[in-house]
């Protein structure tokens, strides 16, 4: 009686078993056959947040984010540009509020205008930081050029071969030149947008000899070698000012911190320290204040922007 119950309950337990796999196995296939429906779609569009990115790439917004996402040279979309600058107003805002225990009205402002800020000057360094690697690069670029008119190349071919043989980024310039000159425009135009792109004195020398050559001749080899003599003398002399005006630079950017990294201590020592800044006479100091410290940075940056 026994040896028969015990085989029952094996029985029993291996049907149970097989049951409980075979139950697993469908519900596993089943939330495949979902997981699949929902990433693996041919239709990606399908998720509703890439719907709502995508209505804010289209939109006027997102296309001026675009155009200004292409002028720092950022692989990104318009909608992937503002959460990240969404993300940094936030963690501004809980840095200041939550660490340093500014009041929650300010440090939503002040947290606003960091990232307004920072955002302007990054957009304004990557700018300046890709027409300053094009300026380095562009007395090759004329050598380059006078040796293929040398050669007997034409202007056109000239640049062709430019837009071949140079690096980054005075390659991707003159292969939008390139661009224009196959889409049947002259060169004239092409170098005038060329000129829009990049707005510096060499950029204008360089557009601008090529514009003569094309109009009254001459001997253009001549004078793009004296021309790219001439820009590596020119950024000789700005790099000799540049590192005579790096300290006054230095204090124009440290010199408007300093006031604000004083008082977040004291705040962090003395509570609600900054609630009267939030009333009328706070407000009228606060904005005092910071005409002063705008005053003073662009009075140091005039001084140390010293023109070549």
């Amino acid at each position: 009686m026994l040896i028969a119950l015990l085989v029952f309950l094996a029985v029993f337990s291996c049907l149970l078993s097989f049951a409980g796999f075979r139950s697993y196995r469908l519900k596993r296939r089943r939330l495949r056959t979902v997981i699949t429906n929902l990433f693996n779609s041919d239709d990606a569009r399908t998720n509703w947040l890439l719907q709502l990115a995508g209505r804010f790439d289209r939109s006027k917004i997102g296309q001026s984010a675009a155009r200004e996402l292409e002028q720092m040279h950022l692989t990104l979309s318009a909608s992937d540009y503002y959460a990240l600058l969404l993300l940094a107003n936030v963690l501004f805002f809980w840095i200041l509020h939550s660490i340093l225990a500014v009041p929650i009205l300010m440090a939503l402002l002040l947290a606003v205008a960091a990232v307004a800020g920072g955002r302007r000057l990054f957009f304004q360094a990557r700018k300046n930081r890709y027409v300053d690697m094009f300026n380095q690069q562009l007395p090759e670029a004329c050598r380059l050029l006078g040796n293929s008119l040398r050669a007997g190349l034409t202007v056109t071919q000239g640049i062709q071969l430019l837009a071949k043989e140079l690096p980054s980024p005075s390659k991707q310039e003159f292969q939008l030149i390139n661009k224009e000159l196959v889409l049947g425009n002259d060169l004239g135009h092409a170098l005038e947008s060329f000129q829009i792109r990049m707005n510096t004195r060499e950029c204008h020398l360089f557009a601008g000899a090529l514009s003569v050559q094309r109009q009254m001749g001459g001997n253009l080899y001549e004078v793009l070698h004296d021309m790219a003599r001439t820009m590596e003398e020119r950024a000789l002399v700005q790099q000799s000012i540049r590192t005579m005006t790096a300290e006054a630079k230095s204090i124009s950017y440290l010199l408007p911190l300093i006031p604000v990294i004083l008082v977040a201590m004291i705040n962090l020592l003395i509570d609600n320290f900054l609630v009267p800044l939030l009333t009328v006479p706070g407000i009228l100091l606060t904005a005092a204040f910071l005409l002063v410290q705008i005053a003073a940075f662009a009075i140091i940056k005039k001084i140390s922007n010293i023109q070549v």
